[in-house]
């Protein structure tokens, strides 16, 4: 008896750069290629934000044709220029027809890593002019300490004391 077969994403997991551009997600026919089948699936926002991390069609059908064996569709991640941590949406598969059967892996987790750096924080320049005991090379403060001392002054047979700073 002719099987239409059993539907599922390629991965369960996939990774993709920020500045990459597009993104192909598949899914792979197993077990029977007989007949046309079409297996609908949906996008959903995560931690990632639809048309500001990724864009194009949120849901939609693949129609397989009878003995195809795979069909993939793009997604547009969007380069941003904003410092973040990596985020991620979900794809997931449901109730393909004509007797088609859903696979072990019906949704997908998508992970955008993010491409930005963080701007260097400013630099010390290093110690005043005039002041301190540094390199002037900057990047950190070296702790300055002042040390008053007094010395023995006989005048008279007196001893006196003065302050040298």
């Amino acid at each position: 008896m002719p099987k239409p077969g059993t539907f599922a994403f390629s991965a369960a997991a996939y990774s993709v750069a920020e500045g990459a551009g597009t993104l192909t997600i598949t899914v792979n026919r197993g077990d029977g290629t007989s007949g046309a089948v079409d297996v609908p699936y949906v996008v959903t926002a995560g931690t990632a934000t639809q048309d500001a991390d990724y864009s194009g069609t949120y849901s939609g059908t693949l129609a397989f044709a009878a003995g195809e064996a795979s069909r993939s569709f793009d997604l547009n991640i969007v380069d941003d220029a904003v410092v973040e941590s990596a985020e991620t949406f979900t794809v997931t598969s449901s109730s393909p027809t004509n007797g088609g059967v859903l696979g072990a892996v019906s949704s997908a987790i998508v992970t955008i890593t993010d491409n930005d750096v963080a701007p260097a924080s400013p630099v010390d320049p290093g110690p005043a002019a005039g002041g301190g005991s540094g390199s002037g090379g900057g990047g950190s403060l070296e702790p300055v300490f002042v040390f008053l001392l007094a010395f023995p002054l006989v005048a008279g047979g007196v001893r006196q004391y003065r302050r040298i700073a």
